[in-house]
């Protein structure tokens, strides 16, 4: 395993410990996860728990997860928001704010910590990267099952010149009910390719985030 921070190390212990209770996870192809360098690991988003899944047993090297922060419209439910947040931040990774325009809003959210809008989110996202970090993005951009029409945002960072082409390794998650007490989880790591176009032209987006997609959920089905 890659060198990890020590705080990165011990929640990957503690998501494993807990979540190995309930699941059973089997990991296929982490050797694909170059050990160093930047590279983009682009699973499908199916639960809750696949950003901990993902911390806890694919441990070839650290991962900078992207993470949605949701404004909620009851004082306990953000501040839960806040401590996921502070969590995410601990262990490397980066928050959007993915309020949706209308939503109720507490009067608290304005006296805490306000994450990241877009594109200062994918700004620290680029730096991340060139500084030769594994960044983890749900290109779904939400829980969703069978959701093939992925977010064109990580085609910026694949695409990106001035960090020059990022290796990007798609994942398939996958859950299946047992007759035991626990549920199989099965993650399928696919090769690396690198993304060849611009992320000016919306073809070479549009292109990219086809052949992504059909690389997950083949990934997610196997």
């Amino acid at each position: 395993m890659a060198e990890t921070s020590k705080v990165y190390s011990y929640a990957s212990a503690i998501a494993q410990a807990t979540l190995s209770k309930r699941f059973n996870v089997q990991v296929y192809g982490e050797e694909n996860i170059p050990l160093e360098g930047p590279c983009i690991i682009a699973p499908n988003h199916i639960k809750l728990v696949d950003p901990y899944i993902l911390l806890g047993w694919v441990t070839r090297r650290q991962l900078s997860f992207l993470n949605r922060y949701d404004h909620k419209a009851t004082p306990s439910l953000e501040l839960l928001e806040q401590i996921r947040m502070l969590g995410n931040r601990a262990v490397g990774g980066v928050m959007i704010d993915r309020t949706e325009p209308g939503s109720k809003i507490t009067k608290l959210a304005q006296y805490l910590a306000q994450p990241p809008k877009r594109d200062e989110a994918f700004i620290s996202l680029k730096k991340k990267l060139a500084e030769g970090q594994a960044v983890c993005i749900f290109p779904q951009g939400e829980r969703n099952l069978v959701q093939k029409n992925l977010k064109s945002g990580i085609t910026y960072l694949a695409l990106d010149k001035e960090i020059g082409p990022i290796p990007t390794i798609p994942v398939g998650l996958s859950y299946s009910e047992k007759l035991t007490n626990r549920i199989i989880v099965q993650v399928n790591i696919g090769e690396p390719f690198l993304a060849i176009g611009d992320a000016g032209m919306k073809e070479d987006r549009q292109e990219l985030l086809s052949f992504l997609a059909d690389s997950i959920f083949s990934l997610a089905r196997d």
